[in-house]
């Protein structure tokens, strides 16, 4: 699988935790903290801004942080699927 990140900038870190920001407004000193399953309101000095290696291996790992960064638009997700995987599923068809 691949992961594209499309935008970066709602992305933040919690402690240890890759979740993103959404529903919240751009100079509110409070944020809306998704991790996929979670939800926390946080104040924005208690966040951190995560690496786009950091960001790229959570959506890889975490299931549901991925879906949630899929459902709002935030990655592109690419199976890597081989040639051959291809042609069988071509195959079906004919």
């Amino acid at each position: 699988m691949n992961v594209i990140i499309l935008n970066t900038e709602v992305f933040f870190k919690y402690k240890s935790k890759i979740g993103i920001m959404l529903y919240t407004e751009e100079n509110s000193e409070k944020m809306n903290f998704f991790t996929g399953h979670r939800h926390l309101k946080l104040n924005r000095d208690q966040v951190e801004k995560p690496s786009v290696e950091e960001i790229e291996l959570a959506v890889l790992i975490d299931d549901d942080l991925r879906e949630l960064a899929d459902d709002n638009d935030l990655v592109e997700i690419h199976n890597d699927d081989s040639l051959e995987d291809y042609i069988e599923y071509y195959s079906s068809f004919n």
